[in-house]
């Protein structure tokens, strides 16, 4: 009787590490997630929510969607442990952890500032005096 126990704790364990193996989610699975985070904030912050959603509005989106395309993907690193997935953001060599995914979900790390973390969706600097002396 013990043993059919433990075999049976055995089975569930390997089953349960070859559903994290196939359902660990990659690369593309984070930039989605990252480009859907960034949208939505900024949705937040020009006051867009469902009832005042336009058509005008959903073709801003699908235009900010190649924009975010072009400055999340060369940015984005995403390391796969096997049954789990980390993405960061590198910037002039740091390197920032933004999304941790398992079971084909990823998780955003920090929405709010996740804006701040990608270099071409940083609020531009304020051009100074000797910025535009020659």
């Amino acid at each position: 009787m013990r043993v059919n126990k433990l075999k049976i704790r055995l089975i569930t364990a390997i089953l349960f590490i070859a559903i994290l193996l196939i359902t660990c989610p990659g690369r593309r699975a984070h930039k989605e997630a990252l480009k859907n985070a960034v949208n939505k904030e900024f949705a937040k912050t020009a006051g867009i929510t469902k009832e005042n959603d336009s058509n005008a509005i959903k073709v801003m989106r699908q235009i900010s969607d190649g924009f975010l395309e072009t400055a999340i993907n060369p940015n984005l690193t995403v390391m796969g442990y096997g049954l789990f997935s980390i993405g960061y953001i590198q910037t002039k060599g740091t390197k920032e952890m933004v999304s941790f995914g398992i079971l084909h979900f990823v998780w955003i790390k920090d929405k709010e500032n996740l804006i701040n973390k990608v270099p071409l969706l940083k609020e531009p600097k304020p051009v100074t005096p000797q910025d535009t002396a020659v």
